[in-house]
């Protein structure tokens, strides 16, 4: 294993986690709903319907969503570096990092809502609208592309 894998898929994992969340927030509130609604539904992987319509701050929603949030870029950095390990794509170089960065994260995309069960899907789908979960997605890419272009 490359010595710079693991670094390379935390950078990717802050960088997703971060990007994620924030463009969450963002859409969240253009949708003119409480800013952390749709972190706090995430937290229905743990707490089921209990988590949905949570409006505030909490450990027990807030900090597991987050949580929640930042594991699943943790498996998703990790695909995004396998791509480039295990198929020998040269770093840092644009069209390659753009096209891992699209291709993971339409793969998170489809996985989140048509290859896990209902339970297990991010949850602010039942927040914000079908554009905006777009939007998240196309952020996520972004993430992971500046993380390409990041890579050791």
């Amino acid at each position: 294993m490359n010595p710079a894998t693991l670094p390379n898929i935390l950078i990717v994992a802050v960088l997703g986690a971060v990007a994620t969340m924030v463009v969450l927030i963002m859409v969240t509130l253009r949708e003119k709903k409480p800013a952390l609604e749709g972190v706090n539904a995430i937290s229905h992987i743990f707490f089921d319907k209990h988590a949905l319509g949570q409006t505030k701050f909490s450990a027990k929603y807030t900090l597991s969503g987050l949580l929640l949030n930042f594991g699943a870029m943790l498996g998703w950095a990790a695909v995004a570096e396998a791509s480039f390990v295990l198929l020998k794509l040269p770093p840092r170089e644009f069209m390659t990092s753009a096209m891992v960065a699209v291709v993971v994260s339409v793969l998170a995309y489809v996985v989140d809502f048509y290859v896990v069960p209902k339970r297990l899907t991010p949850g602010f789908e039942l927040v914000i609208s079908k554009r905006s979960l777009l939007i998240i997605y196309v952020g996520l890419a972004v993430a992971f592309f500046i993380g390409a272009m990041l890579r050791s």
